[in-house]
């Protein structure tokens, strides 16, 4: 039973890592949201190093989701973020 377990979130791990940079700008962008405050991050990590003692094979599909997650490419058109120029000529 635990091993059926284990297999089913490895497989569910891979296919949130392969499905990722796939997203939409706009999911990509609540993601990175999520996922950048210090706050986050430390909790995030405390959760890999929890995992990664538990089963090596998660904790490491933890970090790489981690990290792919900290490092998802956002179009520049689509930042929501910052002042518009006025004085740009349309």
């Amino acid at each position: 039973m635990r091993d059926i377990i284990r297999i089913l979130v490895t497989l569910v791990l891979v296919v949130i890592i392969s499905i990722l940079p796939s997203l939409s700008n706009k999911n990509k962008f609540k993601i990175k949201l999520a996922v950048s405050g210090m706050i986050n991050k430390i909790i995030i990590f405390s959760i890999v190093c929890l995992a990664t003692l538990e089963d090596k094979v998660i904790g490491l599909l933890l970090l790489i989701l981690t990290f792919s997650a900290l490092n998802l490419n956002i179009s520049k058109e689509n930042h929501i973020e910052g002042f518009t120029n006025y004085y740009k000529g349309y």
